[in-house]
């Protein structure tokens, strides 16, 4: 029977314990952040759809358009929270945001519920949120979709960790708009 030798053992020892040490995380590219997860799906930007890629596209985002209408107007819009709940966003917003889409004066309450996390697109968003359902313009869609994102990469992570009813509603609305064109698509 062979004996191993020290260098052998020594060797096995020095492998075993560099596997059961925690790995080092990597630093200064954001991999190391804690605190709220801030590109979760439950808060990150809606994505992006050619809303005139295609007839079916534009048929499906108009289709999803009036659905969204329907649930803001009969005050039944659900969003997902940051933490995975879900709630029903309250009548007033609701109301606001159905108001906008159909091309209504924005109430300055809901302009400021969007601008609270801290970007500055907040304004340009509600212009392009004016009469998406209604009679959107070409490359509206596009606009509102990227304005929304912007506001979520500008936004503080506080306020995405515990965003206001105003954000969600307008999230939710993106999201069910996007995800129809691109079920189309």
């Amino acid at each position: 029977m062979r004996t191993p030798n020290l260098l052998t053992c020594g060797a096995v020892a020095v492998g075993l314990a560099l596997m059961s040490a925690p790995a080092t995380a990597q630093t200064h590219n954001q991999s190391d952040v804690t605190g709220p997860n801030v590109t979760s799906s439950a808060i990150a930007g809606v994505g992006t759809v050619a809303a005139e890629a295609s007839p079916a596209v534009a048929a499906a985002v108009a289709t999803a358009g009036t659905a969204v209408t329907a649930q803001l107007s009969s005050g039944t819009l659900s969003a997902t929270t940051p933490d995975g709940a879900t709630v029903t966003i309250p009548p007033a917003v609701q109301g606001a945001l159905a108001g906008i889409l159909a091309g209504g004066a924005a109430p300055p309450e809901f302009v400021a519920g969007l601008a609270a996390g801290g970007a500055g697109s907040a304004s340009e968003l509600v212009e392009a949120l004016a009469t998406l359902v209604s009679s959107p313009a070409t490359g509206q869609f596009a606009a509102a979709v990227g304005h929304f994102n912007a506001l979520v990469v500008g936004a503080d992570p506080a306020f995405l960790a515990s965003p206001t009813p105003e954000f969600l509603a307008v999230h939710s609305v993106l999201s069910q708009l996007v995800a129809a064109g691109r079920g189309a698509g």
